[in-house]
């Protein structure tokens, strides 16, 4: 009985790890209302087209606590990389938004959308 309990452990285990590693594409997508990233990141890009840059500067911190959020949910089945990208991202976009500048702000929202769609995949 030992000897099945030993040999279907590690099977057990790969298969665990297995399992975390590929749900990133799942664990990213919310669970409540409070950590729906591109539904904020939409309203962000919207008040940016529309130069509201104090709701757009709202939407982007809601963002963030958002995106604080789903890291935590996807931190070991995603790339360290585009979790970094991703965040510094909406930094640059931050900048983009103080400094009321919509081209730039529009072009970092876009990278943002994009590195959302790939993040887990």
């Amino acid at each position: 009985m030992k000897g099945i309990g030993f040999k279907l452990f590690p099977v057990i285990l790969i298969g665990l790890f297995i399992a975390i590693m590929t749900t990133g594409s799942f664990l990213k997508k919310p669970l409540r209302e409070d950590d729906d990233v591109i539904y904020y990141l939409n309203h962000v890009q919207e008040d940016i087209e529309d130069e509201d840059w104090k709701s757009a500067a709202e939407y982007l911190t809601k963002t963030q606590k958002a995106w604080d959020k789903v890291v935590q949910r996807i931190q070991y089945s995603a790339e360290r990389d585009e979790i970094n990208m991703l965040k510094t991202t909406f930094e640059r976009t931050n900048g983009f938004i103080r400094a009321k500048e919509k081209a730039g702000a529009l072009a970092e929202i876009a990278e943002a959308q994009f590195i959302w769609k790939e993040l887990g995949k």
